[in-house]
This record gives C-alpha cells, structure tokens and sequence, in this order.
C-alpha cells in the first residue's frame, strides 16, 4: 500500500540477457517480468522469480543466474534458483531513481 498525497513511487528496468554456448539456448518462462516492492522491506525479503529451463541434457541443461549492472549490490539473485531478494533494506529517498 502506498501512502502520502500524492503516494511517490518509482520505476526502473533490469534487463537480463541470457548467453549459452550449447544447443539449446535458455528459455524464460515470459518475456517479462514485473514486479512492485514497497520501500523499507527488510533485507532477505523476496522479490522475484525468474523461471527458466534449458532443453539440453546433463551439465548443459544447468542455468546459472547473475546481475548485472549498477545498484546489483541492493538484490542477491540465488545463483541456482533465480530467486531475487533485497540485499538492503530499500529506502527510496536514499537514490533519485527507484531499484528495480
């Protein structure tokens, strides 16, 4: 929930590209992700879910996930799962722009 009048919000972008060397090439779940958080989660606090697969089998098939890109020290992405936390506890009047 929003609060103030007019309630302040903010946008941003995180953009996330894929690189594979193999047969197949990773594939998200959606083109695009959206997501809302409200300012002053604690850190820890879950984000987002990224979901993707690879048709290649064994080794091939593993996806490893990174950020990229300034303001990554405020998200942990889980290397294995995807899942994307706050690394800090998020305070908008800390930055002119919003963090994700």
């Amino acid at each position: 929930m929003l609060s103030g009048s007019p309630p302040l919000t903010g946008t941003g972008t995180v953009r996330i590209v894929v690189q594979d060397v193999n047969d197949h090439s990773p594939e998200f779940a959606r083109q695009s992700y959206r997501t809302t958080i409200a300012e002053n989660m604690p850190a820890g606090t879950v984000v987002l879910t990224p979901i993707a697969t690879d048709k290649d089998s064994g080794i091939n098939s593993k996806i490893r996930f990174s950020l990229l890109g300034d303001k990554v020290d405020r998200f942990h992405i889980d290397q294995d799962s995807g899942v994307i936390s706050t690394a800090v506890n998020l305070d908008r009047e800390e930055s002119s722009e919003y963090y994700m």
